[in-house]
């Protein structure tokens, strides 16, 4: 209040200079002007530095703007305005997908060299690739990255693959200072195969930029992706000690369902084209992850994409159904090894009996160059299956042998009474507070096994999933585990050429939250946010075809607030 005090005398005596009776016949237009231009800044200027004293500076990001909100069906949804927002990950393009970090004016980096990368990604198409070289001091700064706030409480969590293990430590930094909040262990893991890493901590500084430095790792890459900066509903180191892990669905346990690993000799069917070659077998039920297979190349292993498919099985008629239940591509270059695991995921029905097995139609092969499979010569090697093959359009076999095969199950996080899907994160923020994540997106297809509904989708290698038929569509429902849904946000579903997503509560009414049929390939939902007027207390998403061009989604998320 002072400086308005200060600023009124100030503007009071250039007043009198300006004004004061003595000057009086000599006053003229321009000395108007001056006086009342003058006295408008000194008053302006007053009330400016009382505000900014008074007003302390506000770190945290307004939402994005809104172009749209509608209710319908007791849900309030609106349409984000931007494609991308801090809000939701708290990060400036977590995943790397909007490709922000191609401006070098955006990253610096000492003794490492980093780039937008698609050779290995977690969700997407992209991450974050840091080559370090050989050097004592090395850094990579992503700046205007997050944002943060003295002493108030986050939890970080990324996604990292390394070929080696390592040491690092993760920074805020401001330009005027850095200051460390966590040294990262890091696990060796084959290509692609990202682990989850997360910490919790008091922010030392405001800071806008994340600094990550190497310590004792050899020159190499590593990969990190989908990189999350949540704020924590505490206020006291006590309280931050109490914050639970988060629940990563994808950490499941792996098991051997079906399997008949003899092998004796091996199948030349593949050599013949549009073939093919497959075990039936009765299913113990569960989460199928995905099989292994003894298999050779014959000269090049042939041209072109494979297909392993899944489909139901008729025992009394003995015909596999046309419709495919899952498939996952793969060409004669992806077989690196005689026994081979090729990922692929499907729910099974226990009792129910399948096949599972090659299709080469989309290969160009011959009798020198095929892929040869395993078998063996025992008839009774599998009591619950043989290979049934077909040759052409209506030609088919059975062999009174068996594949060389092993079915690779994995079993659903439980915590007590909770169940937790494939593509779930759970976070908790404190004080009863939780965030769940759910990843639409179809990483090796693991995403198939949350499935509540389908019609003919495939997976290719690319991690892409195709809507083949105008009414193909996807729907998942996410295991909330009793926990009422107060808010749900879809956020930056990637797809190209055209998309329905509708959510619903019970799985049978569905409301339509988006539609696109852009005609053109990587677009983007932006955010859609839906407020429920009353609690949920389940979630489905569905991804339908919304027109006559191809359809096909590459990835995505939404997130759920969650109460008690």
């Amino acid at each position: 209040m002072s400086m308005i005090k200060n600023s009124l005398s100030r503007a009071k005596t250039a007043w009198n200079k300006f004004f004061s009776e003595e000057k009086k016949g000599n006053r003229n237009i321009i000395f108007y002007v001056l006086g009342v231009f003058l006295l408008g800044i000194i008053i302006f200027e007053g009330f400016y530095l009382w505000n900014i004293k008074e007003q302390p500076i506000q770190l945290v990001e307004e939402k994005p703007a809104v172009s749209s909100a509608k209710e319908k069906n007791g849900m309030i949804i609106g349409v984000a305005q931007e494609g991308y927002s801090k809000d939701a990950q708290g990060t400036n393009d977590s995943g790397f997908e909007l490709n922000v970090y191609k401006s070098p004016k955006l990253v610096v980096s000492k003794n490492a060299n980093v780039e937008i990368s698609k050779e290995q990604f977690h969700l997407g198409k992209n991450s974050l690739k840091i080559s370090w070289v050989k050097a004592n001091d090395r850094s990579v700064i992503l700046n205007n990255y997050l944002l943060t706030q003295k002493d108030k409480y986050y939890k970080l969590g990324l996604w990292v693959s390394s070929a080696k293990d390592g040491h690092f430590k993760i920074s805020l930094n401001n330009k005027e200072q850095a200051s460390a909040i966590a040294e990262m262990g890091v696990v060796a893991n084959p290509a692609n195969k990202f682990r989850y890493y997360e910490y919790n901590f008091r922010s030392p500084l405001e800071a806008s930029n994340l600094e990550i430095s190497a310590a004792d790792i050899e020159s190499g890459a590593i990969f990190i992706d989908d990189i999350k900066l949540l704020p924590l509903n505490i206020s006291s180191d006590k309280e931050l000690a109490s914050i639970e892990a988060t629940v990563v669905g994808s950490n499941q346990q792996a098991r051997i369902g079906e399997s008949q690993l003899a092998h004796n000799e091996s199948s030349d069917a593949m050599s013949v084209p549009k073939t093919l070659i497959g075990q039936t077998f009765s299913s113990q039920g569960g989460n199928l992850a995905g099989a292994s297979f003894f298999i050779n190349k014959k000269g090049n292993g042939g041209d072109g994409e494979y297909l392993l498919e899944l489909r139901e099985f008729n025992e009394s008629t003995k015909v596999f159904s046309p419709e495919k239940i899952a498939v996952k591509s793969f060409s004669a270059k992806d077989i690196d090894s005689e026994v081979k695991l090729i990922p692929i995921m499907a729910k099974l029905e226990a009792g129910k009996k399948y096949w599972l097995g090659f299709n080469n139609s989309a290969a160009k092969v011959s009798k020198e160059n095929y892929l040869a499979i395993g078998q063996t010569d025992d008839n009774a090697a599998y009591a619950q299956g043989n290979i049934f093959l077909q040759k052409g359009e209506n030609k088919f076999f059975t062999e009174e042998k068996d594949l060389n095969f092993s079915n690779n199950y994995i079993e659903p996080i439980r915590q007590g009474e909770s169940v937790f899907s494939y593509g779930e994160m759970l976070y908790d923020l404190g004080k009863g507070k939780k965030r769940l994540d759910y990843q639409v997106d179809p990483a090796d297809g693991s995403i198939a096994l949350d499935i509540y509904g389908e019609k003919n989708i495939s997976i290719d290698k690319a991690k892409t999933i195709s809507l083949n038929d105008k009414d193909s569509y996807l729907a998942y429902k996410i295991e909330t585990n009793g926990k009422k849904v107060q808010r749900l946000a879809v956020n930056n579903l990637f797809f190209n050429n055209n998309v329905h997503i509708s959510i619903s509560t019970d799985g049978n009414q569905w409301t339509e939250i988006f539609s696109s049929n852009a005609g053109k390939p990587g677009q983007n939902s932006g955010k859609i946010e839906v407020d429920f007027k009353k609690e949920a207390e389940d979630v489905f998403i569905k991804i339908k075809k919304n027109g006559e061009a191809n359809s096909s989604f590459t990835g995505g998320y939404a997130i759920l607030d969650l109460a008690d």
